[in-house]
């Protein structure tokens, strides 16, 4: 659905916005409050329709920013910058807090400073997560509207 969007009815950046927004949504607004599995069902909804589009979108996007022939000599680059959000690993402050193994050494990190092993944990992780999506959706706008400078427009 967010292919045909994307090439049919909003356009690629404007798709891409609105993923980033989804997946923003979901780990600030519904994660960090998943205390039931009908809440943590509606996350997984909207994050995975956000996500998914996201991965999906991601080189259509590169295409209508960089150019279609351009698109295969910067998604490698692209793909190698994601190097910094998966595997950039937090200061231990406390050693005798062992490091878990679960997702990436930042949500890892994040887990194992809980105090409490109860949903609350996951929190900051979602927290992080969050604020990364809004990160990109600042950026994405400012692109979006350097581009074009018309709220409806097809971008």
């Amino acid at each position: 659905c967010a292919g045909f969007a994307a090439d049919s009815f909003v356009g690629p950046i404007n798709s891409f916005i609105i993923s980033l927004f989804l997946c923003g949504v979901s780990a600030l607004a519904i994660w960090p409050f998943a205390s039931s599995i009908g809440v943590l069902s509606a996350f997984s909804v909207v994050n995975g329709i956000g996500c998914g589009s996201f991965f999906s979108l991601f080189p259509t996007c590169l295409g209508a920013v960089f150019g279609p022939e351009n698109t295969m000599g910067v998604l490698p680059i692209m793909w190698a910058s994601w190097f910094f959000g998966f595997f950039f690993v937090v200061h231990r402050l406390d050693l005798r807090i062992p490091l878990t193994t679960q997702g990436t050494p930042i949500a890892s990190r994040l887990y194992a400073l809980a105090a409490r092993p109860e949903v609350s944990e996951y929190r900051p992780a979602a927290y992080y997560a969050g604020a990364t999506s809004v990160v990109g959706i600042v950026f994405m706008l400012a692109l979006r509207f350097r581009r074009e400078s018309r709220v409806f427009a097809k971008v």
